[in-house]
């Protein structure tokens, strides 16, 4: 093997490396619809949490929802607005790599995860979310901003390496959905959790909870066993069919749209 064939390898290796220590798995415990009210009760203790509004973004045929993508904006009241893309599943397998890897700035996080929810599945994400200045998302709704403004360069980049037919004209903004957030430390929970409550007014299902907590892989088992233990002690319990709160508000606000279609 030649000098410069080294070279290479060690770099390949050490970025290898690098992304995989990186990694984290973000635990999530969605709540049972008739559950919130006390388990809000029980972890906020009746706290106010951060207010913010959601948007997702799709197109006309769900192609984003297939692939696995989720393009999100964040309006966060008094803060910097927010634009996600993010990919899940097997087409996150590949990331990060050389031309899209793991950063953090205060314009910029790229991160790498797997997200695992609790009684239901495990998908490996990529994201890369771009702040924005305050303002431009209200801009958009009021028609003085073009979506595609949004979103960086380098988050269109990304978007047209598992979406080369994208066509911005074809996208639907979904939302706003209402939020709140709160950051919790239980007494009897070694680590950080965070609750969402989502509000879905228009929606089968009127509010979904979620509390979720990040930790590196090697702890992921532990922390796992200690937040099924925090909720059976205060006894709350899971939604039947638990799935990832992003993918459960996208499902609600695209089929509210299509019954708008039909019957406008």
């Amino acid at each position: 093997m030649t000098t410069s064939a080294k070279v290479l390898l060690i770099v390949v290796l050490s970025f290898a490396s690098a992304c995989l220590a990186e990694e984290e798995v973000e635990l999530k415990f969605v709540v049972k619809e008739s559950e919130i009210p006390r388990a809000l009760s029980q972890l906020t203790r009746g706290k106010r949490g951060e207010e913010r509004n959601i948007y997702f973004l799709e197109r006309v045929d769900r192609g984003f929802s297939r692939k696995g993508i989720i393009l999100r904006l964040r309006q966060n009241p008094g803060k910097r607005d927010e634009s996600t893309v993010k990919i899940r599943g097997k087409e996150a397998s590949g990331l990060p790599n050389a031309e899209f890897p793991i950063m953090e700035n205060e314009k910029e996080e790229s991160k790498l995860e797997k997200d695992k929810v609790i009684g239901g599945k495990e998908a490996r994400s990529f994201s890369m979310t771009v702040k924005q200045p305050e303002g431009e998302i209200a801009d958009l709704r009021k028609g003085k901003r073009k979506l595609k403004q949004l979103f960086s360069d380098k988050q269109e980049k990304l978007l047209s390496k598992f979406a080369p037919e994208m066509d911005w004209n074809r996208i639907r903004l979904l939302g706003p959905v209402k939020t709140e957030k709160w950051k919790l430390k239980p007494n009897d929970f070694s680590y950080e959790l965070v609750g969402e409550l989502w509000d879905l007014p228009n929606c089968e299902q009127k509010q979904v909870l979620e509390f979720s907590t990040k930790v590196k892989e090697k702890d992921a088992d532990e922390a796992e066993r200690d937040l099924r233990e925090l909720m059976r002690k205060k006894e709350i319990f899971p939604a039947a069919s638990p799935e990832s709160k992003p993918q459960a508000v996208l499902d609600c606000l695209l089929k509210h749209r299509d019954r708008l279609s039909r019957n406008p």
